[in-house]
């Protein structure tokens, strides 16, 4: 978990870097609490928040190869959460920045390591076998050690993903395709992978009523600004998309 130490200017670095990412992040808090339209739709609509996005994503990305060469590797600040908490733990201490931030990393480090513990403990029954498509099975991964990590938002939104890809493709193999809804062209002919598959009876309601299971908690984090995911939703879901891929028909 402890990597070599950091050198003076590699910290340095670092220090910018998130104080970079704060400043975007308070910029695209902004518009987003300026505007009418939900965070997923800012992103088609608003070219300077699209830009403010990208800028961001590609500093997260800096950013998680500087903590790689740290003792902080597994801390990342990709959440909201994460991020509030960072900024509160900045504004309420008398330490300069630089202090607070490796400081704030060191309580948070040794919080994960607790955290990890206890969920690790959970992993193998969140595990999936058998006949699964490679590229299923290493996003499945992805929800799952993102679980493990504490990202919860992440987890969940990953596991409404990975079930509509499957969605897709079963579609698309059924000769349904055509139907598909592409992007955010409107088209009264076109539709959402679950209404085909209810309307045309492709799957079984048990089956379907997971897939809409999956799908609203994922849609309450990214369209409701209030909703708090907790460990337990992240399980929820993983659980979820572990019984819809055993169940889904081959």
């Amino acid at each position: 978990m402890c990597g070599m130490p950091v050198r003076k200017n590699q910290k340095t670095n670092l220090f910018e870097r998130i104080r970079e990412y704060n400043r975007l992040f308070e910029e695209m808090s902004e518009i987003e609490n300026s505007s009418e339209y939900a965070i997923p739709d800012q992103f088609e609509i608003n070219d300077e928040y699209a830009g403010l996005c990208v800028q961001m994503m590609d500093i997260q990305d800096t950013i998680n190869e500087m903590l790689i060469d740290s003792k902080y590797a597994p801390l990342v600040m990709s959440t909201d959460r994460e991020s509030r908490d960072l900024n509160f733990f900045i504004k309420s201490s008398d330490l300069s920045f630089d202090q607070n931030i490796e400081k704030h990393l060191e309580f948070r480090l040794l919080i994960l390591k607790e955290e990890m513990k206890k969920r690790l403990k959970s992993v193998k029954i969140l595990r999936v076998s058998g006949d699964i498509n490679p590229r299923v099975r290493f996003l499945y991964d992805e929800a799952v050690r993102c679980f493990i990590y504490g990202a919860f938002d992440a987890s969940c939104v990953l596991c409404r993903a990975i079930s509509e890809f499957v969605l897709k493709e079963f579609i698309i193999k059924k000769e349904y395709g055509h139907l598909l809804k592409e992007g955010k062209r409107d088209d009264l002919n076109k539709m959402e992978p679950l209404p085909i598959v209810k309307k045309y009876k492709l799957l079984s309601n048990e089956m379907i009523d997971i897939s809409y299971q999956i799908k609203d908690r994922a849609n309450k984090i990214l369209h409701e600004k209030d909703s708090k995911t907790e460990e337990e939703h992240a399980i929820e879901s993983i659980e979820l998309l572990q019984n819809f891929l055993k169940g889904f028909p081959k």
